[in-house]
């Protein structure tokens, strides 16, 4: 029999216990459109783990559910082909690199529910045009959207305190931020010059 700390294998993914409920630990399918199941073996997935999805390129599409609370580091770098991502309203965290290099990803919307993105989130999504995120966001990592070569405009919220260096560095031509007048992200993009002004 296999030992509990094992990882147990359930459809398409390897998935260990964690405290109440389950982290995903690797995804082990061929399916291109995948929906994060929200509950394995009775138990609800609460995590996908580092790195779960890295560099598979047969993923297109994957929809979060709301259960998943964390999105861990490299949770989905490089899966080129990935262009549409749904994130959970109970999404709090997104680890460090967790969608690098998804350059075919083309429209982002982040839920109020999430805190902080992680250094390099989203770095490198080289078709990416578009980022909203929700009044809730508060951090925003370092270089998070870093060399995202199509991006045309970034909608941010009052809740945001912290955006990190490099953030937008080698975003498209005429990028622009809109923000709410007076806020961090407000006086952030008037400093950086690409402050959109209705």
């Amino acid at each position: 029999a296999a030992l509990p700390t094992q990882p147990r294998i359930y459809a398409s993914f390897d998935y260990r216990a964690e405290g109440d409920g389950v982290i995903l630990i690797r995804y082990t399918g061929n399916e291109s459109d995948v929906t994060v199941p929200e509950k394995i073996d009775g138990k609800t997935v609460t995590a996908i783990g580092d790195g779960a999805f890295k560099m598979s390129n047969v993923l297109r599409s994957v929809v979060i559910p709301s259960t998943v609370r964390r999105i861990g580091g490299s949770a989905f770098r490089e899966c080129r082909n990935l262009c549409a991502v749904t994130l959970g309203s109970g999404v709090e965290e997104i680890g460090g690199s967790a969608f690098l290099g998804c350059s075919a990803l083309q429209r982002l919307a982040i839920p109020s529910n999430v805190r902080s993105l992680g250094g390099l989130a989203f770095a490198h999504c080289t078709e990416l045009a578009e980022v909203e995120a929700a009044q809730g966001v508060e951090v925003i990592g370092y270089a998070a959207f870093k060399g995202c070569t199509s991006l045309k405009s970034a909608s941010l919220p009052e809740s945001v305190r912290s955006i990190g260096d490099d953030t937008f560095d080698g975003a498209g031509d005429g990028f622009y931020i809109t923000a709410p007048e007076g806020t961090y992200a407000y006086e952030y993009a008037a400093l950086k010059g690409c402050l959109h002004l209705d």
